[in-house]
């Protein structure tokens, strides 16, 4: 995958000059910060998936767990999904429309159905958790391969 700090200035062929590259710098710390949050939080919800699948048994067995547990997951869900809808969705909004976005909260949406659902209860919890682990790890790699890259390559543009 290619970063912004690689890229050659979109308006030349030319790569930064030295007197420009610290400037960029200091904007890239400040254009990335939201990014390497966001990357943060994707990480510490995927240590509770990894958490809920090596208590997959006790889960099953112990009303109280699952709904701790998947309590725990909802509430990092709802606490990443409210930041990335205020803080991320703005800047995709005015620079690419309302269509990705409206996807995402589709996608938002769809994972904290499931996750309720696995928290009350469900008889086919494995399958159910699997498709919610999959979907989230797709929607996670939507977001740092892709929207990620370019949130930061547009805010290294509007530095410039």
């Amino acid at each position: 995958m290619l970063r912004p700090d690689t890229l050659a200035h979109p308006h030349t062929s030319q790569q930064p000059t030295k007197s420009s590259e610290k400037a960029t710098q200091q904007t890239r710390t400040i254009g990335t910060k939201l990014t390497t949050e966001l990357t943060e939080e994707h990480r510490a919800i995927a240590y509770r998936f990894e958490q809920l699948r090596a208590n997959v048994r006790e889960i099953e067995n112990n009303t109280s767990s699952r709904k701790t547990l998947y309590g725990q997951l909802a509430e990092s869900l709802n606490y990443h999904f409210r930041r990335e809808e205020e803080l991320m969705f703005p800047k995709l909004d005015l620079s690419l429309g309302s269509a990705v976005s409206s996807r995402l909260r589709k996608e938002h949406a769809e994972i904290l159905n499931i996750t309720a659902s696995l928290s009350v209860s469900d008889p086919e919890g494995r399958d159910s958790f699997g498709q919610l682990e999959r979907l989230f790890r797709v929607h996670i790699s939507t977001e740092e391969n892709v929207l990620f890259w370019y949130l930061d390559l547009l805010d290294l543009q509007q530095a410039r």
